[in-house]
């Protein structure tokens, strides 16, 4: 954390936490610690990840890696709206923030992209989702910028450790009590 920030604790579902969030308008803005905020304790961190996305890529696979790894996002979009949820896509994985209130449709959510990109796509879709709280007793943390690169298009941006500590558990190199 940074200096004077202390963690958001209690409750947050139906504030509007990301919504709230300060508004990184430039590119350059992502890189200032200063415009990000402490995620709420009670929210869940989720990031999914794709087994062998780098050979699949190297097949000529990469639309279905990207459409797999969006698979995520969009389904824990639509389970929150219209409560603007932070979701940052990486290509072959994704980092998403669901409030308190969906935790558990979320984790039933991301099992049905997991068994989809199986069944239909032949790709393996590693998931993990944490309460933000339980990663912060794991040393490191989740603060949370909106990146807003043209207006009404905004995504998440994160700092502290939290989403690194996350993504090596669920590939089998960190803590797998957090999955």
């Amino acid at each position: 954390m940074q200096p004077n920030d202390e963690a958001v604790t209690g409750s947050s579902e139906g504030t509007g936490f990301f919504a709230a969030s300060p508004l990184l308008e430039r590119e350059s803005d992502v890189f200032d610690p200063s415009g990000y905020r402490p995620a709420p304790d009670d929210w869940a961190l989720a990031v999914t990840d794709i087994v062998g996305s780098t050979a699949a890529i190297a097949q000529g696979r990469h639309k279905t890696v990207n459409f797999v790894a969006a698979m995520a996002i969009g389904a824990l979009k639509n389970l929150c709206a219209p409560e603007p949820i932070p979701f940052l896509f990486g290509g072959d994985g994704a980092v998403v923030m669901v409030p308190p209130g969906r935790v558990d449709a979320a984790r039933r959510e991301l099992a049905r992209v997991r068994g989809l990109a199986v069944r239909e796509f032949g790709l393996q879709l590693r998931v993990g989702i944490a309460p933000v709280g339980v990663l912060r007793r794991h040393g490191t943390d989740v603060r949370v910028g909106r990146y807003e690169p043209s207006p009404g298009n905004h995504f998440g941006v994160f700092l502290g450790g939290g989403v690194g500590l996350l993504e090596a558990a669920v590939r089998g190199r960190g803590d797998a009590a957090l999955l």
